[in-house]
């Protein structure tokens, strides 16, 4: 199963859709429809490369001396292994918060965050507050 945490979609295997939050209220929601798009996936000189073409030629066969130079550079290339992570905070813009939270979608992943904001962004078509799901035209003294 894979499993959206922001979005709470679960799709099996195969990428057929096994669970969306609220489709059935949705009318005319067609499941078969709502797939993962099959991508191709390879591992090439120890990377791991995604095409969104499933269909495209083999990075071995676009990239044909490169693995070899790698593997040159880097012969333990296949034993590596993460060594660090970090985590950078940014501070988001106004624009980037609204796109965010104003998808209805943030309450699966964030209930406590959804429900301790009010967001109210001028000079756009509408006003987001609660939790993350409640979406009015912006009118003077909108609340």
């Amino acid at each position: 199963m894979i499993t959206c945490p922001y979005h709470a979609w679960a799709f099996k295997l195969d990428g057929n859709l096994a669970h969306a939050r609220n489709c059935e209220n949705v009318a005319n929601f067609d499941s078969d429809k709502a797939q993962l798009v099959p991508v191709r996936l390879e591992e090439y000189a120890g990377f791991v490369f995604i095409n969104m073409d499933p269909n495209a030629t083999s990075v071995e066969d676009q990239l044909p001396v490169w693995g070899a130079k790698v593997l040159e550079a880097c012969p333990e290339v296949h034993d590596l292994k993460l060594a660090a992570r970090f985590t950078t905070a940014c501070l988001p813009t106004g624009r980037t918060l609204s796109i965010t939270i104003s998808s209805a979608i943030c309450g699966p992943a964030h209930p406590g965050f959804s429900d301790s904001y009010r967001l109210i962004v001028t000079g756009t078509p509408c006003t987001v507050t609660g939790r993350c799901n409640t979406v009015s035209p912006n009118r003077p003294n909108s609340r």
